[in-house]
């Protein structure tokens, strides 16, 4: 599909209900798209969002779709998400509850329970 037609078809696309305790009405559902060694379009909606994309003559934010020619797709990617994504910090592990359950089986004991072994055959 040519970018162009992908960005129309977005822009085009019904919004949906604002998530609880959110304002500002309805919402576009899609945030951004990345096709990976093509490029990648943002919405950036009415221009004063999380983030923003200058004009070169920096007279004003754009606004709606941007399609971006990019061979760092996966880049850009990670640092769209990095600026839009909520931040938080974590005081624990993160592996940990991954990796013993609440009654304190490990994780070996778990996949030795299934009948895993480490013979191989």
């Amino acid at each position: 599909m040519n970018p162009k037609t992908l960005i129309d078809r977005l822009a085009a696309a019904a919004t949906v209900p604002a998530a609880d305790g959110q304002a500002g009405g309805d919402q576009d559902a899609v945030d951004g798209v990345f096709v990976i060694g093509i490029g990648f379009g943002i919405n950036y909606g009415s221009g004063r969002g999380a983030i923003q994309f200058i004009t070169p003559d920096k007279s004003r934010s754009a606004r709606g779709w941007v399609w971006f020619e990019a061979d760092s797709v996966l880049a850009n990617m990670f640092a769209w998400l990095h600026g839009v994504m909520p931040s938080f910090h974590r005081f624990s592990a993160v592996l940990v509850p991954y990796l013993i359950d609440p009654e304190g089986q490990s994780l070996t004991a778990k996949i030795m329970s299934h009948g895993f072994t480490e013979e191989r055959a």
